[in-house]
């Protein structure tokens, strides 16, 4: 977590693709403070808070280019990557059966995941919240609506 700390925005290295033992999932940081508009699937430093009240680290992927998406997350433990699922995602709600176990957290407890990312996304005002939630699809499809709903009205 020291690296997300000092470096809360990651980017993919997708020029640096021919490099030995990289490839096209190999990240670096960028130097900002804020999540710069225009750009494409960026990790950013997050908190998330889960339904019993834990709090965790991790990521939030984030884009910028015309408007703003949220992406999947992941919580960073001291052992471990635990994938955080968008919503959305085909296989998420079995992802979220794998991150509750991984967790150690009966997934009753671990969602709805809220998170707030750690920096300002440029062009947003005040903290970039939301959550991961994951009941049936009409409530995973309000809960995405509401998110933004409320993105929107703030930067408004």
């Amino acid at each position: 977590m020291a690296d997300i700390s000092q470096f809360p925005v990651w980017e993919f290295a997708s020029d640096e693709e021919g490099t030995p033992d990289q490839d096209e999932t190999w990240v670096r940081p960028v130097d900002a403070k804020v999540v710069p508009a225009g750009a494409f699937s960026l990790s950013v430093a997050a908190k998330f808070k889960t339904t019993s009240g834990a709090e965790l680290s991790g990521i939030v992927g984030v884009t910028t280019f015309g408007g703003l998406e949220i992406e999947h997350g992941a919580v960073i433990t001291a052992h471990d990557y635990v994938f955080i699922p968008w919503p959305g995602y085909d296989g998420a709600h079995r992802s979220c059966q794998v991150a509750a176990n991984k967790l150690g957290i009966p997934e009753s407890e671990l969602f709805p995941l809220q998170y707030e990312l750690l920096v300002p996304v440029a062009g947003f005002e005040g903290p970039v919240s939301g959550e991961y939630f994951y009941s049936d699809a009409a409530q995973v499809g309000l809960a995405q609506s509401l998110a933004f709903s409320k993105l929107l009205r703030a930067s408004d």
